[in-house]
């Protein structure tokens, strides 16, 4: 084994030497320019994306000189087994690309940190393992594209897909990408034997072969179905936020405010409500939620969250997940003139979360102020330990409106700094991650409240307006509800649940198992199977029976060639995991004529060498 593993080594030795001053000689470039570490989501994106197609190149040449039949079969038929070769492969390539993508990259967060006044933090000394464990994720993709027995096998990308695409910390993503390249690893083993058309041997493979299909045909099978569907809508006529219909989710997305407000009054049983419809016009409604805030965690990867700006024209502003503090830097000089935390200049207190720059330093529980006259916060508004900020604050006149998790809280404000006084507050009659907006209108008599959903469309939840009047005593009533319709059939936004309820609670196990403040997601876990209306449950049921029954066909029909036996599990599978496992099925045990042919030639052709 070690002999095969130096010699893979020897085998890119000069490559790698070139590609490792060619990296690290980029990265110091960058790193002159402040990109590395203060990059934006985007160029993170980008890059991550420029790494893993690295790993893939490397692959696909790697093992396309392997796949030819005679070294491929020189390769298998060394006195080692098979896990012994597979290993020497994959130790000496992740050695590779650990030495050319991670020790490059290492060095340059070190160097900033030794010689240099930027801020570096854990999450960037994490960023070094975290790429280089991306780059053999992808080498592990190309891996499995090229010693697949089918085309299909590029729906692997969904299994790095479900488990890293995620805003979380730093350290989080990198357990998961650990735990990912040991997946895909066993993926790529399953598939790593002399005769490649044949389907996998014992249970263990079979299940690692077809989890990567099942998870790519249960995303891909939705998405592609709406987006046909709304694409032919278009080529027939106007899209629907085009041309929208009036009660739809586009025509409320689209709608002005006092329109909304109209809309919703016009099935109002209180005998106020025509004298409001009077008014409406007369006044300037506001419209909320066009920007909601999503907290970072402490050490995130990403820098979506992280907060920075400019104090004056001379100052950089810029946050520390160490000290949770920001830091005041010369943008001349790069020097740092001074580190700010919740008590000012000075301090040793540290923010207690990520805060988010918003006009006003908004925290989950607290809303800031910075006072120019002793350089310090000022407290504007707080909540209790259990409700939580979740939209960036909206002014106007002498009202504030900001939005928690829980409920719609109007503060009355004044010229000077002084802290928020709370006028009213509406409590929340739609689910916070239904909401797409929020409409406010300043009536005689108090304030109309317009709550619009339709955003969890896909989760079951049915869309409706609901309008709340808020008298000046701060009572609030609801006068008027209305349903809205949805711009596409239910049975298509929710293809994603009834194809599989299972593998729907799957895809999302990531997002709920790592850290994260997404309490947008989070507000429609609760709202799971009774929101399902009967027509989808029996869409879900007659999924499943069709999956059972195309699975017992379908391995009758497979039993008819010898050497291709389909077990029985698979009929189990199908009434637990849907549709997705039946295609899994057909891909991995084909038994068409032409299928046969194949099989039987690239047999012929084995046995001849």
């Amino acid at each position: 084994m070690s002999d095969l593993f130096f010699s893979e080594c020897r085998r890119y030795r000069r490559a790698a030497l070139i590609a490792f001053l060619a990296h690290l000689a980029l990265l110091l470039y960058l790193s002159r320019h402040n990109v590395l570490l203060a990059a934006p989501l985007h160029i993170q994106i980008l890059a991550l994306l420029i790494y893993a197609l690295a790993g893939l190149g490397f692959a696909l040449h790697q093992f396309a000189s392997y796949r030819r039949p005679g070294r491929w079969l020189w390769l298998l038929h060394r006195p080692l087994p098979r896990r012994a070769i597979f290993g020497a492969l994959t130790m000496a390539s992740a050695t590779m690309i650990v030495l050319v993508i991670g020790l490059p990259l290492l060095i340059v967060v070190a160097g900033n940190d030794w010689f240099h006044v930027r801020i570096v933090d854990l999450r960037h000394y994490v960023m070094a393992p975290y790429v280089a464990l991306i780059v053999i994720v992808g080498w592990l993709t190309g891996a499995a594209l090229l010693l697949a027995a089918n085309r299909l096998a590029v729906l692997i990308l969904a299994l790095p897909g479900v488990m890293l695409l995620h805003e979380s910390s730093a350290l989080a993503l990198l357990a998961a990408s650990v735990v990912c390249a040991l997946l895909m690893a066993a993926v790529v083993y399953a598939s790593f034997k002399p005769n490649r058309a044949t389907p996998p041997d014992g249970s263990l493979a079979t299940v690692l072969a077809a989890v990567p299909l099942v998870l790519g045909l249960y995303l891909l099978v939705p998405a592609s179905a709406l987006f046909g569907v709304q694409w032919g809508v278009s080529a027939m006529r106007d899209h629907a936020y085009q041309a929208p219909v009036p009660g739809t989710d586009a025509e409320v997305r689209n709608a002005r405010s006092g329109d909304l407000l109209r809309d919703g009054l016009r099935g109002a049983t209180d005998a106020r409500a025509e004298r409001w419809q009077r008014e409406l016009p007369q006044v300037t409604p506001q419209r909320l939620m066009q920007l909601p805030v999503i907290f970072g965690v402490p050490q995130q990867l990403s820098n979506k969250d992280t907060p920075s700006g400019k104090v004056g024209d001379t100052q950089l502003l810029s946050f520390s997940h160490d000290t949770m503090r920001f830091v005041v830097t010369d943008m001349a000089t790069g020097a740092t003139v001074a580190t700010l935390g919740p008590d000012g200049i000075g301090t040793a207190t540290a923010f207690p979360a990520v805060p988010a720059l918003v006009g006003k330093v908004l925290l989950p529980h607290t809303v800031m102020q910075f006072n120019n006259d002793n350089s310090g916060f000022m407290t504007l508004a707080t909540l209790p330990a259990d409700e939580q900020y979740v939209a960036r604050p909206v002014e106007f006149g002498y009202t504030a409106m900001l939005l928690t998790d829980r409920r719609l809280i109007a503060y009355a404000t004044s010229m000077k700094e002084a802290p928020y006084r709370e006028r009213y507050s509406v409590a929340l009659p739609l689910p916070l991650g239904d909401l797409t907006r929020i409409d406010v209108a300043s009536l005689s008599d108090g304030a109309l409240v317009s709550f619009s959903g339709g955003a969890a469309r896909s989760a079951g939840v049915e869309g409706k307006q609901v309008v709340v009047f808020v008298g000046a005593d701060g009572r609030a009533s609801t006068v008027a509800t209305r349903a809205i319709a949805p711009n596409d059939w239910p049975l298509l936004q929710q293809a994603g649940w009834w194809l599989s309820p299972v593998l729907d609670v799957v895809t999302a196990l990531p997002a709920r198992i790592l850290p994260n403040n997404d309490l947008y997601a989070a507000s429609l876990r609760t709202a799971g199977l009774p929101q399902r209306s009967a027509a989808i449950w029996t869409a879900a049921l007659l999924s499943h029976l069709l999956a059972v029954a195309g699975a017992w066909l379908w391995r009758r029909g497979a039993l008819r060639y010898p050497g291709r036996p389909v077990g029985a599990g698979w009929l189990p599978a199908c009434l637990v995991f849907g549709l997705p496992c039946l295609g899994a099925l057909m891909v991995m045990y084909p038994h068409r004529a032409n299928s046969k042919a194949r099989t039987d030639a690239t047999t012929q052709q084995v046995v001849a060498l």
